[in-house]
């Protein structure tokens, strides 16, 4: 009994409609092609199977393997028409090898690879109506040779596996897109919270290594001079490494190509692309990534992704890394007008008060009935703070035009004690009048012997503001020693 069911069960047909069945229970492309070559190896009586997938953008043909050689050689590229997988496919034919060695469309470096060692092989080609999408490969039948029925039972499992291929890869592809979206939508929710552009950029960096696996990455950004210069990386190594490379990018050939073409450029292998500009820092790099960062079609940069595998990446990785290249933009973008917000924020907030100031001293002025040292040098105080100045003096005048009240802030006793005020009213403070309001540091002459012993900043930047009305000075503001590199302005 149990003889004649082992025999019921080797019938091709048996196994052909076994072999059929299991395809269909799963939609996942991993486990479709791994239950193919479970199933072709258990049905063929075979050590090893593959499937071959072709790359429709690339041209080359993509290896799945299972068991032990998998590692090995699942994922890896072989080029149209190389070995007899490739052969396979570029023509559209069966082919049935017992002794490979002896034929010479076979190509050993996948053995290498692997370390596998094939002896025989049978290959069929994979069809979706008249195009070839793959190969099936069987390698090394454990008991005889492969026969023309062996070859037969292939050909007939192919023309199921292909329809089964198909759909799973639009299954994975629509899955793919799924997580895509979902991985772009909660990137961009963390993109749009305002914050400043360091903090943008280990965000991007964050976010990007969620949809994307990359060895290193890099945030490159156009400079008013038309330059490049290294806005933030990820795993890059040395910074100061880095920034002189990024220095000599003016003329790379792939940065130029995004420039003038506004285009992402992918590399697949650094080692025989000739656009790509080899570094011995970031030799490790061997396939590559390059997008624009474009707002309203003006380039502001480029994200750039490597990984050290040759072929790692994709166009489908290519339109990923563009579309998310493109929320970084508007975040880039974003991030810079909300500092530029915030800063006008701020000086409207610093005018607010000066204006408030100004009201104030105004109502003491016109309301109070005297104007005491203290109050004075309350004013000057303020008016110091206001202006960033260090140092501030108020030259109150009595009737006949000679100095009556004297206030100084920044200054020290024995500074004020040393200025010579005479020398003062003649190289400066004659300058003003109700005529000519402002003198500025780079209008006077003399003043380095006037104020000799003064701190050498209060000559980098000065401002002198005539006090009158009705038409008679009344005194003289000075302002001095703005801190920060702008003068004082108007």
């Amino acid at each position: 009994m149990d003889a004649t069911k082992s025999s019921a069960d080797s019938h091709p047909l048996i196994r052909f409609r076994k072999a059929s069945q299991a395809l269909y229970s799963t939609q996942a492309l991993g486990e479709v092609l791994t239950r193919i070559i479970d199933e072709l190896c258990s049905a063929l009586g075979a050590q090893a199977a593959s499937v071959a997938l072709v790359d429709q953008e690339s041209g080359e043909n993509i290896l799945y393997a299972t068991g032990p050689v998998a590692e090995a050689i699942s994922g890896l590229r072989i080029p149209p028409g190389k070995g007899i997988i490739g052969w396979a496919i570029a023509q559209g034919r069966s082919l049935l090898a017992n002794d490979v060695v002896a034929d010479d469309r076979f190509w050993p470096d996948v053995d290498g690879y692997s370390g596998f060692q094939t002896r025989a092989v049978l290959c069929a080609p994979l069809f979706s109506g008249e195009q070839v999408i793959g190969a099936l490969e069987v390698l090394n039948k454990r008991q005889g040779v492969f026969t023309s029925e062996d070859l037969n039972f292939l050909e007939a499992f192919g023309a199921v596996a292909a329809p089964a291929i198909e759909n799973a890869r639009r299954f994975h592809e629509e899955q793919q897109r799924r997580r895509e979206a979902d991985a772009l939508r909660l990137a961009w929710e963390a993109l749009t919270t305002p914050r400043d552009l360091e903090a943008l950029f280990d965000v991007i960096l964050d976010q990007l290594a969620q949809l994307i696996q990359y060895r290193s990455a890099s945030i490159l950004l156009v400079t008013e001079e038309g330059g490049l210069e290294l806005g933030a990386s990820r795993d890059i190594g040395d910074m100061q490494v880095a920034t002189r490379v990024v220095g000599k990018l003016g003329l790379d050939a792939k940065i130029h190509a995004m420039v003038e073409t506004r285009q992402p450029l992918l590399i697949q292998d650094t080692h025989t692309d000739v656009r790509w500009q080899h570094f011995a820092p970031f030799s490790y790099i061997r396939s590559w990534i390059g997008a624009p960062l474009l707002i309203k079609g003006h380039l502001i940069g480029t994200l750039n992704v490597d990984h050290d595998q040759p072929g790692y990446y994709t166009e489908d990785h290519a339109r990923l890394v563009t579309s998310f290249a493109h929320q970084a933009a508007i975040a880039i973008e974003n991030s810079r007008l909300y500092a530029a917000t915030r800063e006008a924020t701020l000086k409207l907030a610093e005018q607010a008060q000066r204006i408030v100031t100004v009201h104030e001293t105004s109502r003491a002025l016109l309301f109070g009935l005297e104007l005491d040292q203290a109050a004075l040098h309350k004013l000057v105080n303020r008016i110091v703070e206001l202006t960033q100045a260090r140092y501030g003096v108020l030259d109150i005048l009595a009737e006949n035009s000679q100095p009556h009240l004297f206030i100084a802030v920044g200054l020290t006793e024995s500074e004020v004690a040393d200025l010579d005020l005479r020398s003062l009213e003649h190289s400066i403070l004659d300058g003003l009048s109700s005529k000519r309001e402002v003198i500025r540091s780079t209008e006077f002459i003399g003043v380095a012997e006037t104020w000799r012993s003064l701190p050498s900043d209060i000559l980098n930047s000065f401002l002198g503001v005539a006090v009158h009305a009705r038409g008679r000075t009344l005194g003289r503001l000075l302002l001095a020693g703005k801190s920060g590199e702008s003068p004082f302005s108007s």
